[in-house]
């Protein structure tokens, strides 16, 4: 169920996101050339008139002219400059880049026996046993 949006929360989906995803790219899915799984080289900014500015996209099969790009990069690719940004990508965000990691991702579930996060202010949690079946943890790794 999606709720209509309100200023303290533009979209709330109970189901999923994918109806808030069709929404944000209606625009571009109805007017927008898209080109899905397309192995970028080269982004270059081509002078132009004001009015009228455009970007050249450089594939490994041929190139594009388009006057606004979205472009998804994994990490690593930007990492390994795997793409060649005419005019260079600005050293602001050139560090930031190289300062972002990314490793495994490790996940804890911890139950408790109950919700002692719903208790009114001011009064006592109720009693939680923090035996061994009282609280359970498991770990899932990943990999």
């Amino acid at each position: 169920m999606l709720f209509p949006p309100s200023a303290s929360a533009p979209f709330i989906d109970t189901n999923n996101h994918k109806r808030i995803l069709l929404r944000v790219a209606e625009s571009a899915l109805n007017g927008a050339e898209i080109h899905l799984c397309t192995k970028v080289v080269a982004i270059q900014d081509q002078p132009g008139l004001e009015h009228n500015p455009r970007v050249l996209v450089h594939t490994e099969e041929r190139s594009f002219s388009f006057d606004e790009v979205v472009l998804t990069v994994p990490l690593g690719c930007l990492k390994r400059n795997h793409i060649a940004f005419n005019p260079p990508v600005p050293s602001a965000i050139a560090r930031a880049i190289n300062a972002t990691s990314y490793s495994r991702l490790e996940k804890v579930y911890i139950c408790f026996p109950a919700a002692f996060w719903d208790w009114a202010p001011h009064t006592p949690p109720p009693s939680t046993d923090i035996s061994n079946n009282g609280l359970s943890l498991e770990c899932h790794e990943n990999g």
